[in-house]
């Protein structure tokens, strides 16, 4: 269903990984997790992982992307960043990223979409991190290089290469 990307389905899907390179771009849709089966997140390398708005109307956004979530693989996207434009529920967990991560996705119109909370542990991202039209993101233990925008309720514990905390 491409209004809500399959919210109100009743498929539930993992896909595991084995060692090794896998030459394959990953949508995530509702109740799909990802996972690499290596010890390490270098050992499961994808093409691509990608989380799009669950239509392609920045009045919806990404506010429905729910239920999602992948954990140990290594990322090398091309043509652009990974897109992980999500909402709550929706975990990315020991994840080395070699280029860029959004965190919302920009279809066009006067607006970014909406993207809503999320949660990121233990990643490593080799680019700039876009939050874009994000808020509420938690990021724990996350590396990266640069991180980009901002809407509010951004955390970062035990991160490196974020911005400067601050209140206001």
């Amino acid at each position: 269903d491409p209004i809500n990307n399959g919210q109100f389905n009743s498929n539930r899907y993992a896909l595991l990984f084995k060692q090794g390179q896998h030459n394959v771009n990953v949508d995530i849709g509702y109740y799909v997790s990802v996972h690499g089966l290596g010890r390490s997140p270098t050992d499961t390398t994808l093409g691509n992982m990608m989380v799009l708005n669950s239509a392609y109307d920045f009045t919806i956004g990404a506010l429905n992307n729910f239920w999602r979530s992948a954990e140990n693989v290594h990322v090398v996207p091309k043509g652009g960043p990974m897109i992980w434009a999500v909402s709550q529920a929706s975990p990315l967990r020991r994840t080395v990223i070699d280029g860029d991560l959004s965190l919302f996705h920009y279809t066009g119109g006067p607006a970014a979409g909406y993207a809503s909370g999320g949660y990121m542990a233990d990643v490593k991202v080799n680019g700039k991190i876009s939050s874009g039209s994000q808020q509420q993101f938690l990021m724990r233990n996350v590396e990266m290089n640069e991180w980009e925008n901002g809407v509010w309720n951004m955390v970062f514990v035990g991160s490196k290469g974020g911005p400067e905390s601050h209140c206001g």
